[in-house]
């Protein structure tokens, strides 16, 4: 007689209560002993006792409950926090207001086939009311252009460009979006909705950390603007309708040298969506908050499969102008008419980081003596992050950039001038660093890697290992990486006096890694059977500090500066 797994039924709209149900299996004592069980598990060569024991064993099978105490799961977060209890949240330095950017602007805008185009030097002003102005220099009043954002307008992902020579810039373009509804034939017969982006501004800059503040900037004004959340002025049908969700987390934070402990962190998360619905229906959304946990009431074709039990505390919640505020205010409940066709985010708040420790630690060591730098870090994924601990529900860091800040003075000490250009000292995994070709004057600096790549990028003003996921698919989880470099520098006077003692870690994950926050249910008035997309996505970017070998200090000149 095969197991028999009991589950308890419950109406389409019963109530969902806080925690799955708990599954048992029941197997009689004429119960077949599975194969993968070894002999001794399956009775074979012993007596009674033995087949009894294995029997009890199925017996007593059972899914534990993850909201009990003793649960292995996360804890969920305490819902009667006082304010006085919050922790100041940190604010990075991108975040801060800024009265303008210098910017680069691609001249002319438009492409042109019998001209040429370049970058020419601007400074940038952006308004409460989301209005652009360019200048040609700062301290200029009367701007030469002015550009007003829609809330049709959507900014491009980050990319490098190429700038004169031998630079890169990071640039950023505005486009007007308008989503349409395709019919695909190959491979077979599918309708889609594509974006038609049509390129309305394009800016660049040299310096990093001024593209993140100009970019944030422009977030923030996009999400403020005003939109008719009602249905559009000419009915709009669609064959195919759908709903896509995107939640998306952000961490940023501080990392203390040696042990790896948080010191200050900002956890913000986002949901955006994108909806493809005729005419304008009432939209719920419900997430696991922990006000709410207990007191859901949804139908079962709302309900959002996901494997995450955990419930979270929201904190400053920001709604779109579509949501009732009311509504929300009284029973944490999101019920929204969405704007049609068009990308908007409905809500975002900040919450505690939900693990102890970060998906990895990197360790870094500095040793400067004299004329001589030497850089080591030491990279280990962290076996206390929750999904490290089992293969199976193993989340990779995907794009993981880790940054050395150098001086400038020492750029040119990792760059080679050759017939066919610039060369850029490079080092890849199982091969020594090298310019491209092979070199015999010995002064080049050295520096391996044992996964990835590394080598200086000036956009960054820093070395700049890559690596495009972790843990590697070759190694253990708990195996090493390393990244070394050795300087030899003309004279220990092109030590300066003040350096930054902080390397820059950025990557990315597939899920809300940092949050824990998931969909559990989407409703849409009057249609049960809308297709529902639901992504996940993180973002980590922080700074770990470098630790200082001891050595005299006469033969030490340089000092830390933080960023």
């Amino acid at each position: 007689m095969a197991p028999s797994w009991t589950v308890p039924r419950r109406s389409p709209t019963a109530r969902r209560s806080s925690s799955p149900p708990t599954l048992t299996c029941r197997a009689s004592s004429s119960c077949c002993r599975p194969p993968w069980l070894s002999p001794a598990a399956r009775g074979e060569g012993l007596g009674q006792d033995s087949s009894r024991d294995g029997l009890d064993t199925l017996r007593n099978l059972q899914i534990a409950d993850p909201d009990e105490c003793g649960s292995p799961t996360l804890p969920d977060d305490l819902a009667d926090v006082t304010e006085d209890e919050e922790e100041t949240a940190y604010t990075p330095g991108h975040m801060l207001a800024q009265d303008g950017w210098p910017m680069l602007l691609r001249i002319p805008e438009k492409k042109n086939i019998m001209s040429s185009r370049h970058w020419g030097p601007i400074f940038v002003r952006l308004s409460d009311s989301g209005t652009l102005k360019f200048f040609y220099e700062k301290g200029l009043e009367k701007p030469f252009k002015v550009f007003q954002l829609t809330a049709n307008h959507e900014l491009s992902e980050h990319k490098l460009q190429n700038y004169e020579e031998n630079g890169r810039v990071h640039t950023l373009s505005i486009d007007h979006v308008v989503y349409k509804e395709k019919r695909k034939i190959q491979p077979k017969v599918s309708v889609v909705h594509l974006p038609f982006r049509e390129q309305l501004v394009k800016l660049g800059t040299k310096n990093y950390e001024d593209f993140l503040s100009f970019r944030h900037a422009l977030q923030e004004r996009l999400v403020g603007l005003t939109t008719d959340a009602g249905p559009p002025s000419t009915p709009v049908s669609y064959s195919d309708e759908e709903v896509a969700v995107e939640v998306q987390d952000e961490f940023y934070g501080v990392v203390a040298k040696g042990d790896c402990r948080i010191l200050e962190h900002l956890v913000l998360t986002r949901v955006n969506m994108l909806v493809f619905v005729s005419g304008s229906p009432a939209c719920r959304l419900g997430l696991n908050d922990v006000l709410v946990k207990g007191k859901e009431v949804v139908s079962r074709h709302d309900i959002i499969p996901n494997t995450t039990t955990r419930w979270i505390r929201v904190r400053e919640c920001q709604l779109h102008q579509s949501v009732d505020q009311q509504d929300f205010t009284q029973s944490r409940a999101i019920a929204f008419n969405p704007p049609i066709g068009r990308r908007f985010e409905l809500l975002r708040f900040r919450t505690a980081f939900a693990e102890k420790t970060l998906p990895f630690t990197v360790r870094t060591v500095a040793s400067v003596r004299g004329a001589e730098v030497e850089l080591q870090s030491w990279l280990v994924m962290s076996t206390g992050f929750s999904s490290n601990r089992d293969p199976l529900t193993l989340i990779p860091c995907e794009n993981v950039m880790i940054r050395y800040p150098i001086p400038e003075l020492w750029a040119k000490n990792f760059r080679r001038e050759s017939v066919t250009g610039e060369k850029s000292l490079k080092a890849r995994f199982n091969k020594g660093a090298s310019f491209g070709s092979t070199s015999t004057s010995g002064s080049e600096p050295a520096m391996r890697v044992t996964l990835g790549t590394a080598k200086y990028e000036q956009a960054f003003s820093s070395v700049v290992w890559r690596i495009s996921r972790l843990p590697d698919k070759n190694s253990a989880l708990g195996h090493p990486h390393t990244f070394f470099c050795h300087l030899e520098l003309g004279s220990d006077w092109e030590v300066p006096q003040h350096f930054h003692c902080q390397i820059e870690v950025e990557f990315d994950m597939p899920a809300t890694c940092a949050s824990k926050a998931t969909v559990r249910s989407l409703s849409i008035e009057d249609k049960p059977d809308i297709k529902k997309w639901i992504t996940y996505r993180s973002h980590f970017s922080y700074k770990v500090a470098i630790e200082q070998k001891g050595s005299p200090e006469g033969d030490q000149p340089g000092k830390c500066a933080h960023q």
